[in-house]
């Protein structure tokens, strides 16, 4: 054997030397924190373990297990609506100590972590609203968290969109037709003849016509030159009339001028015997705002699109916008995001799939539940968004209609768990309305609707989006599966260095260990209120919760937590976890050990 090859075997088995080390350095480190033994490791050892894990994390990528739980197995009906917290890692430790010592875990007992169910949720905070973490801060939250309280995170507001390459155009200039028949019927056939000729047999084809901008040609002559280009795919030998067709090119301006362009043209094309239209124009501000918009709300705004949709539909015309989205790659890019998350040894991952269409959504999340099946990926609505279809725009008032549409769409495809959320936070959009505010999008009443709706499919729903503090009382009460915040749970302080290339941020959110325990009391409080309405001492605590709830709602700012609150919470779900048994959620094995260390990681 060659001295190469030597030391390549030789280096081959010093990584798998390395990589059993890592696995081993962070079980190892699981089991001193989350194991039901007594804590066998002094403060100094445990140190030594979590630097180990923490650069085994980053060494291997990930934690060398899958997740065992994933929070689709979380039973919010018997431990209450989940709550998770988001932060890049640095309040990780306040939040940790927040779950640990809150009501609910001093009243039940030491408990693993999908019956805390609370989580930290990685993201970074910007100005812009929620981005993703990075290596060094999964592996900072995973060694805070892990064994403790779960963790979760979101790989990505928007998609990274990919697009399929063009559909051909073939451009009628301006001059007679006679002189110019010949040369665009060359131009048709010759983008026409690979798919003609495929290796494979036909493939399907549009070979879309437009006519040169400054021309002006008669409406009758345009309708005879693409009868008559469409009468040349016909008789070409080798087409078939399902898979070789002419379209027509629509160039659309802004406003009620580009919905009458798309209008004219949609006429024209049904008049000339085709069904295909691809309309093209001049990307609106609000578009280029968020970067990209779904479909035709690209060109223009949704009270606009809307009627083009329905014109379309009623005379059999097919749109489509000059980019096609690559559904197959854009999930692909999704896995390669949440594998990350799952192999950090994460309980969720969410993803965002706008600016998609809701049919690009279902192909997208088809093949990332495919993928994922066995852990929880859960998609992302943003009702501040809307949602735009092959036939109608969901918008302002008929939001609502439009989560119950997709909620129903991603349910076909064995989704459990979903996140219904506001991405325009930095313009003060919020999910859920408050009195008159013209910056909340939906109703108490709409809420509980699409939760129960979503039940009925199987699904379970996070809630995001600016929730308050009294809000998380009222999310309690409608005993959903469970809520993300980030200001109700925070203070404002000075932008650290990891945030200095941020240029708008002005103040850094930062989780609180107060913040997290208020909101954690509230959301309990109110879920406990409503299992327990005609039972001691759910009237008394009602009473309790409600009163503070109106004065948090009177000074808008965050007040000393009653100590009778406290005790009363307590009390409710000591009473309720009898109810429910009292040892079902329990860890296994040394009980009296595994409090003695959870209060000693509590302190």
């Amino acid at each position: 054997m060659e001295t190469r090859e030597i030391a390549a075997a030789e280096k081959i088995r010093e990584v798998r030397r390395g990589s059993d080390k890592a696995r081993r350095a962070i079980r190892e480190y699981h089991d001193a924190v989350a194991s039901t033994a007594t804590h066998p490791w002094s403060g100094g050892s445990l140190k030594r373990l979590r630097r180990a894990a923490y650069d085994a994390l980053l060494f291997l990528g990930g934690q060398g297990d899958p997740p065992a739980v994933s929070l689709k197995d979380y039973d919010h009906r018997r431990h209450g609506p989940f709550l998770g917290v988001s932060d890049e890692g640095s309040a990780a430790r306040a939040v940790r100590k927040a779950a640990l010592r809150s009501a609910k875990v001093r009243a039940v007992g030491p408990c693993p972590p999908i019956v805390v169910g609370v989580a930290l949720d990685a993201e970074r905070l910007g100005a812009v609203g929620e981005t993703p973490v990075g290596p060094r801060e999964f592996a900072t939250i995973r060694v805070e968290c892990m064994g403790r309280i779960l963790t979760t995170t979101n790989v990505g507001t928007q998609v990274n969109l990919r697009f399929f390459e063009r559909y051909p155009v073939v451009t009628v200039p301006k001059g007679h037709w006679r002189h110019l028949s010949d040369d665009c019927r060359k131009h048709i056939l010759a983008a026409l003849d690979p798919f003609v000729r495929s290796p494979g047999g036909p493939r399907r084809i549009t070979i879309y016509v437009e006519f040169e901008r400054t021309t002006r040609r008669s409406r009758r002559e345009r309708l005879r030159i693409l009868r008559a280009l469409a009468e040349t795919v016909r008789r070409q030998p080798g087409t078939q009339k399902d898979l070789h067709r002419v379209g027509l090119v629509s160039r659309i301006g802004l406003g009620p001028k580009g919905k009458a362009a798309a209008m004219f043209t949609m006429a024209l094309a049904r008049d000339a015997g085709l069904r295909d239209v691809l309309i093209d124009g001049v990307v609106r501000r609000a578009a280029q705002d968020t970067l990209a918009m779904p479909g035709l709300l690209t060109y223009l705004a949704p009270g606009l699109v809307g009627p083009i949709l329905r014109h379309a539909l009623r005379h059999g015309v097919r749109l489509r916008t000059r980019n096609t989205v690559d559904s197959e790659t854009v999930a692909r890019t999704v896995w390669s995001s949440l594998n990350t998350a799952r192999a950090m040894g994460f309980e969720l991952g969410k993803y965002g799939v706008y600016p998609l269409t809701l049919e690009e959504t279902e192909q997208v999340v088809a093949r990332i539940q495919a993928w994922c099946g066995d852990w929880s990926a859960a998609p992302v609505f943003f009702v501040d968004q809307g949602l735009l279809t092959e036939e109608k725009v969901y918008a302002g008032s008929d939001v609502a209609a439009g989560v119950r549409r997709w909620l129903a769409t991603v349910a076909s495809h064995g989704v459990r768990v979903v996140l219904i959320d506001t991405m325009e936070k930095s313009r003060g959009w919020r999910l859920m309305k408050h009195g008159h505010d013209p910056r909340g999008i939906l109703g108490p009443n709409q809420v509980r609707g699409l939760d129960a709706f979503a039940a009925e499919l199987g699904v379970r729903v996070l809630w995001a989006g600016g929730i308050t503090l009294p809000q998380i009382y009222e999310f309690g009460r409608m005993r959903v599966f469970g809520i993300y915040v980030t200001s109700a749970a925070a203070r404002a302080g000075p932008v650290t260095p990891e945030y200095e290339t941020d240029p708008l941020l002005a103040v850094l959110k930062e989780p609180t260990r107060e913040g997290v325990t208020l909101a954690k009391l509230l959301l309990d409080a109110g879920f406990l209120v409503s299992e327990l309405a005609n039972e001691a001492p759910g009237p008394a605590l009602r009473i309790t919760a409600e009163a503070f709830v109106s004065a948090l709602e009177k000074s808008h700012t965050p007040t000393a937590v009653p100590p009778a609150l406290e005790r009363l919470v307590v009390q409710a779900w000591r009473r309720r976890w009898r109810a429910t048994g009292a040892d079902s959620g329990r860890c296994l094995g040394d009980e009296a050990g595994f409090r003695e260390r959870h209060e000693e990681r509590a302190r």
